[in-house]
């Protein structure tokens, strides 16, 4: 009895410890494609943050999220400083028209400092999420986690857990699948976002306990969380135009 116990705990850590992750640093690999016809500096290219000066729009083939499936737990981390109060769209992946969502995040900032955190998806069973928090978005950086599972959103902001969790209500996330008929965009012109972005990723299959490994793990931007944006790196690699044959 004690060997098949003894057996059955070893097989556990076993299992426990092989448990993976996937991730996607969906930054990165949008700028390297931006950048990757005329470009000779790729070494600069590897350092946010990055200022976005238009809409950056890359297809979904020439990046490693092709034809994969987003599913719980899933958790999408973003660090970046806004400069104007306004309707933002920091990151999406849509059709190529532009009118089917897959996944966006969408940023509501106003001079009152009541500010919306928006995930908005197809493959949510409402379409939308959002996390309100009254604090001062401009000109600071700011750390943002959602960690998605089957019925229950949790909400980080600035590496601490915003309680409480979005549950209930019907709240239901089906899996995402990402086809070649899909384009990843770092702001839109209907709601351009005007700032810098330090971090865009996304974990599929994680624990979320990850969301404490990146914060301690991961450089802080100049001035750390909530700190105010270094002047000289407003006008620092700026990334604008529209690319949809690049590969990375």
């Amino acid at each position: 009895m004690k060997c098949v116990l003894l057996i059955s705990v070893c097989s556990l850590l076993i299992a426990t410890a092989s448990i993976t992750y996937d991730e996607y640093n969906v930054l990165q690999q949008t700028i390297f494609a931006a950048h990757a016809m005329g470009s000779e500096d790729v070494e600069d290219l590897t350092k946010p943050p990055y200022k976005i000066d238009k809409p950056v729009s890359v297809d979904i083939s020439k990046l490693s999220l092709a034809n994969k499936t987003l599913f719980y737990p899933l958790m999408l981390h973003a660090v970046f400083n806004l400069t104007r109060y306004k309707t933002s769209n920091l990151f999406s992946i849509t059709d190529k028209t532009g009118y089917h969502i897959k996944f966006m995040l969408t940023l509501k900032a106003n001079p009152r400092n009541l500010n919306e955190f928006i995930l908005k998806s197809d493959s949510f069973s409402n379409k939308t999420i959002s996390f309100r928090k009254k604090m001062n978005l401009i000109n600071k950086w700011t750390n943002v986690s959602f960690y998605i599972q089957h019925d229950k959103v949790s909400f980080w902001l600035d590496c601490e857990k915003r309680e409480p969790d979005l549950e209930g209500s019907g709240l239901v996330f089906h899996d995402i699948d990402l086809n070649d008929d899909y384009q990843v965009h770092l702001s839109d012109a209907v709601h351009p976002f005007h700032g810098q972005i330090q971090d865009i990723k996304i974990f599929v299959g994680a624990e979320e306990s990850i969301i404490d490994n990146i914060c301690k793990s991961a450089g802080k931007p100049p001035g750390g969380y909530g700190g105010p944006i270094a002047a000289s790196l407003i006008a620092e690699r700026p990334v604008s135009g529209e690319f949809s044959f690049l590969f990375f």
